[in-house]
C-alpha cells in the first residue's frame, strides 16, 4: 500500500490519505497529550464524497478519533486499537 497525502491540516493535526493502487482514503489523525501517536482509519465512500464537498465536514469525525481513539479505530478497522 502506498499512501499519498491529499489534504492535511496542522491546526486539528489531521491528514486525509489516499491508497493509490486501491484509491482507498483513509483518516490519519494525531491523538495524545503527554505522548503522540497516530491513529489511521479508512474512510467510508460517503465520509469521502462529503470530504470533496467541504473538507471542514470531516471536523467531526477528527474530533470523535481523539475523543476516543481506541473505541474507533476497533470499530473501523475491526481489530485492535
Amino acid at each position: 500500500m502506498e499512501l499519498e497525502t491529499i489534504y492535511s491540516n496542522s491546526g486539528m493535526m489531521f491528514s486525509v490519505l489516499k491508497d493509490k493502487e486501491s484509491e482507498k482514503h483513509f483518516l490519519e489523525v494525531v491523538c495524545g497529550t503527554i505522548g503522540m501517536y497516530e491513529v489511521t482509519i479508512p474512510l467510508t465512500r460517503e465520509e469521502v464524497l462529503d470530504f470533496k464537498i467541504d473538507p471542514s465536514r470531516i471536523h467531526r469525525l477528527v474530533k470523535a478519533v481523539i475523543d476516543n481513539p481506541s473505541e474507533i479505530k476497533k470499530e473501523r478497522v475491526g481489530g485492535h486499537a
